[in-house]
């Protein structure tokens, strides 16, 4: 019996440990992202900022605040003008053992796996808020590690 209760002692603790969140080491306060976007006439780039923690649906998330960079490089002899960064929204993301999730239409979905090797692939699904053209953009799409 003993041994039994220091089994399912074990059980717990391990299964306590491996829900657990750590947000603090994928997005430490002021951490910012920066991604280019494929675009036509412009350099577009997406910057995502932490902005604080908070709790959502019983999870310790991360804030992120979502803008929009745009460089125009239409203008006649000049490297392109940036125009002021745009809020296009806020995404809540977390992290849970070494996987990254966001909140997608009131669910979490997996993001990005830090421990994914070559070959390894997970579905995302994207809102198609960052683009003009949602009407052509599939609604779930597949990431696949091709190096690291």
């Amino acid at each position: 019996m003993k041994n039994l209760l220091l089994f399912f002692a074990l059980l717990i603790s391990f299964q306590a440990k491996s829900q657990m969140q750590d947000t603090a080491s994928w997005s430490p306060a002021g951490a910012v992202w920066v991604y280019g976007v494929v675009a036509m006439g412009a350099d577009v780039y997406l910057k995502l900022q932490y902005e604080k923690d908070t709790i959502l649906q019983n999870r310790t998330v991360k804030k992120m605040n979502v803008y929009s960079i745009l460089y125009d490089v239409f203008v006649p002899n000049s490297n392109g003008i940036r125009r002021p960064d745009v809020l296009l929204r806020q995404d809540f993301m977390y992290k849970s053992n070494d996987t990254v999730y966001t909140l997608v239409r009131d669910t979490f979905r997996v993001l990005y796996v830090f421990s994914a090797q070559v070959g390894d692939s997970w579905k995302i699904t994207e809102t198609g808020d960052y683009s003009i053209a949602t009407m052509t953009l599939p609604t779930t799409d597949t990431v696949t590690v091709s190096g690291i």
